[in-house]
């Protein structure tokens, strides 16, 4: 047998590939409670010593219709994000993010395991993150996971982290 792994002539090495859809489909099946992207995200800000955590949710509610906030009631919402004012993110955390189960090191800061950001998948096929001066964007083409980072214009920059999540589903918001 270890003539056989060590042996050069015995055909070529090939890459093992990964359906990255699939993979993150299962790594959903571990996170399967209704709120594990908010509690996520809020563990993530924790971990980078934010004081303040906002929820924003976006409706597709004509904003001339709404008089009160319980006109928001059986809207559809389109988006969600995420801001907190933690730590803005490195280029350390930039390539951990974009890096399934990688995990970090450091127990005392964010993103110990590698793959509970992937949780948004439950919710968007586009999720955007937007700290500093910079952004990183994930897209799909096939089954296969890409992501643009890149500086985000003066006008765009903050001093803050958000996660935004455009809704897949379009789930009602119901108001009681």
């Amino acid at each position: 047998m270890a003539e056989i792994l060590n042996d050069s002539r015995n055909g070529q090495l090939h890459e093992v590939r990964v359906n990255i859809r699939k993979m993150i489909d299962k790594i959903l099946t571990q996170y399967s409670s209704d709120f594990v992207v908010c509690r996520e995200l809020i563990q993530n800000a924790d971990d980078s010593h934010a004081t303040s955590f906002h929820l924003q949710i976006k409706c597709n509610a004509p904003s001339s219709s709404l008089s009160k906030e319980t006109d928001f009631h059986a809207q559809t919402i389109t988006e969600l994000r995420m801001i907190n004012n933690g730590k803005i993110f490195s280029e350390t955390d930039w390539q951990r993010v974009a890096t399934i189960a990688e995990g970090n090191t450091d127990p005392q800061s964010v993103g110990q395991f590698g793959v509970g950001f992937f949780s948004v998948f439950a919710y968007t096929n586009e999720p955007m993150i937007k700290s500093g001066k910079e952004y990183m964007k994930f897209v799909w083409k096939g089954d296969q996971l890409l992501y643009r980072h890149d500086k985000l214009s003066i006008q765009e920059k903050i001093n803050e982290t958000s996660i935004i999540l455009k809704m897949r589903d379009k789930p009602t918001l119901c108001i009681e």
